[in-house]
């Protein structure tokens, strides 16, 4: 699994071996350069990876979301390409995961959370998806995993101003929703912002099939 990381300039990757050791040498993921590129995120599907991160100026308008395809060598597979359809404000804070063989790419515009979907060799799968309702109030970041047969993506809200709980909203593979959003923690008054540290609490049975916390 190659490492990434946002310079506000490029996005750099480097590929480890289990001991820790470097594989060959840095690798430059983006191709747009002019400005500022930020908030990588990779995942793999065993075969390729996607590496995919913020873009300011690249699309008609702010921040956009943009992916490029990554051999295992660290070679470009085709050219990058743009994520997001909807570009009017920021797009920012990407989340990618892989169901083992296609790629689930999810973002945030400040206000919802919105994901597209890609088979293996980055062509897109159907339209762009709003994965919460409109009176989310998400605060601008997801997460996302799969089982294999599902998707789980997570997000930080709000339902009692100030504070920030943690929700979640399955998805069929082929990206259509399972259910209503539901809300993992309760309001304490907290600033719960980091969705993916709830992953462990269900990560398990989610894989196995079920839902629940532990």
């Amino acid at each position: 699994m190659p490492i990434t990381t946002g310079s506000n300039t490029d996005i750099a990757g480097q590929f480890f071996d289990a001991t820790g050791s470097k594989i060959g040498s840095e690798f430059k993921a983006n191709t747009f350069t002019p400005t500022f590129q930020a908030l990588p995120a990779v995942a793999t599907n065993g075969d390729n990876y996607c590496i995919t991160w913020s873009s300011l100026g690249q699309d008609s308008d702010g921040y956009g979301i943009f992916a490029q395809l990554i051999d295992n060598d660290g070679t470009k597979i085709g050219s990058e390409f743009q994520v997001n359809t909807t570009e009017a404000g920021n797009q920012g804070h990407p989340a990618v995961t892989s169901d083992g063989t296609d790629y689930f790419i999810v973002w945030d515009d400040s206000a919802n959370i919105f994901g597209q979907l890609y088979t293996s060799n980055g062509t897109k799968t159907g339209s762009e998806i709003q994965i919460t309702p409109t009176d989310s109030n998400s605060d601008g970041t997801a997460a996302i995993i799969s089982s294999g047969s599902h998707y789980l993506v997570v997000w930080s809200g709000s339902t009692s101003y100030p504070s920030l709980e943690i929700f979640g909203q399955l998805l069929t593979l082929n990206g259509i929703k399972l259910g209503t959003k539901f809300q993992i923690t309760s309001p304490t008054g907290s600033y719960n912002q980091k969705p993916e540290r709830y992953f462990y609490r269900f990560k398990l049975s989610f894989r196995m099939g079920r839902l629940g916390k532990h």
